[in-house]
């Protein structure tokens, strides 16, 4: 009785949020989810219309930086470049070819050091929500110097960051190990309901100043809470699909 009495709420709630929320999500949701769509489409079309083209892949990259910021759009266009080279990681089976490099300890550790390196010098006026990611109106010199850095401590911060996962699994116990898998596969629900618990609960609470006590609580908290949602979500078909991509 439970469960049904959740499943019809939390469906009736879906079909309620989807109404109000999905084309004003366009521009203020949660956007990395619009930017993964649009780098898909934008990648959907090179490959069917240009075969993978390598100069036209460019080519799209440089655009984005004609294209005038509007809302989200500038994380929309700065997640091009990064999606990009993912897909033609896998695509061009670049993960087993390039194996011995990027899980070579010594180039890894490498990686990580230039990324410390950089992280010195990452300021306000670097973040994309400040600054930006259009050429439209700016200073060009300075937008430029600006795109190209935040693109190559990004790429660093990629490779130190998954040479750190990688070495963290060999010490891991195989339960410890076995709970991250989960939250991983759990990550397109915790990006959704922790930015609802974060904008619509948290920043009501009467906390001031900074206490690194409550960060863990919160986190701890917000974590377990939307890993709940998301469990109770891939219950019900029609949340599954409309929120976490399930069939």
């Amino acid at each position: 009785m439970i469960k049904v009495w959740a499943g019809v709420s939390a469906q009736s709630i879906t079909l309620v949020w989807m109404g109000q929320t999905v084309l004003a999500g366009f521009w203020q949701g949660p956007w990395f989810l619009w930017a993964i769509w649009w780098s898909s489409v934008a990648i959907i079309l090179c490959k069917r219309f240009c075969k993978d083209s390598i100069p036209v892949y460019i080519a799209v990259c440089l655009l984005c930086l004609a294209i005038p910021d509007y809302g989200n759009t500038a994380m929309y266009k700065f997640t091009v470049p990064f999606f990009l080279i993912a897909y033609l990681f896998n695509a061009r089976d670049l993960k087993t070819k390039l194996k011995k490099v990027y899980l070579n300890k010594g180039f890894s550790l490498a990686c990580v050091a230039v990324f410390a390196v950089l992280v010195h010098f990452y300021g306000f006026d670097t973040y994309i929500y400040t600054s930006g990611y259009t050429l439209l109106g700016k200073n060009l010199a300075w937008q430029l110097h600006n795109d190209i850095f935040r693109f190559t401590i990004g790429c660093f911060g990629s490779v130190s960051v998954a040479y750190m996962v990688y070495a963290f699994t060999k010490i891991t116990p195989k339960k410890l190990e076995q709970g991250l898998v989960y939250i991983g596969k759990c990550t397109m629900g915790i990006y959704l309901f922790s930015n609802y618990l974060f904008d619509e609960v948290l920043k009501r609470l009467p906390i001031a100043g900074l206490n690194y006590g409550y960060i863990a609580l919160e986190t701890a908290c917000v974590l377990g809470l939307s890993l709940g949602v998301t469990a109770l979500f891939r219950q019900f078909k029609i949340t599954n699909r409309l929120f976490l991509g399930g069939r």
